[in-house]
C-alpha cells in the first residue's frame, strides 16, 4: 500500500498540499518528532484519565441500575437520549465552561467512554440466565453473593465488549476536545499543521494516532 501510494503521488504529480508522499510524511515525522512526542504525551494523558473515569463511572451506574429498578427507569432513557446529541455539538460548550486545559478534554472523552461501558455492563447483568439466579436463591445466597458469584462472571463478555468500545471512543473524544479548543495535544497539532498547509505534518500526526490506538 505504501509503495502504491508513493508511486501514485509521483506518477500523477499530486501536489504535496493535497496528498503528501509516504517519504514526505516520514521526513516530517523525523524532523518534528520532539514536538509530536510532547503533544502525544498530552493526548495520551487525556485518554488514560478518560478511560479510568468513564469505565469506573459506567460500571457504578450499571450496578446501580441493576440493584434499583427506579434508578434504571430514570437513567436508562437518559443514557439513550444522550446519544442523540453529537459529541461535536457538546464539545465547544464544555470547553467554554471548563477552559482549554486538561479537564475539559478528559470530560468530553469520559462522556464518550461512559455510555458503551454502562449500557453493555447493564445488558450483561440482565442477560444472566435466570436458572443460575434461581439456583443461587434456593441456596440462600444474598443479593451481593449472587451479584459477585453469578451475575458479574456472566456479564464479563459484555463488559469486555464495552471496554473495547471505550478504548476506541476515548481517543476520539480527546481529539474532538482538542479540535474544539486547546493549547496542546495531537488534535491541536493537527490543526496547527493544517493552518500552515503542512499536510505532511497532518499525516504524520495521523500516523502517530494510529500507533497510539
Amino acid at each position: 500500500l505504501l509503495v502504491a501510494w508513493q508511486v501514485a503521488v509521483a506518477v500523477l504529480a499530486i501536489p504535496v498540499y493535497i496528498l503528501p508522499s509516504p517519504v514526505a510524511v516520514w521526513q516530517n515525522l523525523c524532523s518534528d518528532y520532539l514536538a509530536i512526542a510532547q503533544h502525544f504525551y498530552v493526548t495520551t494523558t487525556e485518554v488514560f484519565w478518560s478511560l479510568c473515569c468513564g469505565c469506573l463511572l459506567g460500571f457504578v451506574v450499571a450496578v446501580a441500575m441493576l440493584f434499583s429498578s427506579t434508578v434504571a427507569s430514570i437513567l436508562q432513557p437518559m443514557l439513550i437520549f444522550s446519544q442523540c446529541i453529537p459529541a461535536f455539538a457538546v464539545a465547544p460548550i464544555i470547553v467554554l465552561w471548563f477552559g482549554f486545559g486538561l479537564f475539559s478534554k478528559v470530560l468530553i472523552a469520559t462522556l464518550l467512554v461512559f455510555f458503551p461501558v454502562a449500557i453493555n455492563t447493564y445488558d450483561g447483568f440482565k442477560q444472566t440466565p435466570l436458572d443460575y439466579i434461581n439456583l443461587a436463591t434456593t441456596m440462600n445466597s444474598t443479593s451481593i453473593k449472587i451479584f459477585q458469584h453469578v451475575q458479574l462472571p456472566a456479564a464479563m463478555p459484555m463488559i469486555a465488549t464495552g471496554l473495547k468500545l471505550a478504548a476506541v471512543a476515548a481517543p476520539v473524544g480527546a481529539i474532538i476536545g482538542e479540535w474544539s479548543g486547546a493549547n496542546a495535544g495531537l488534535g491541536y497539532l493537527m490543526l496547527y499543521y493544517d493552518r500552515q498547509m503542512n499536510i505532511a505534518g497532518v499525516f504524520a500526526v495521523l500516523f502517530v494516532l494510529c500507533l497510539r490506538s
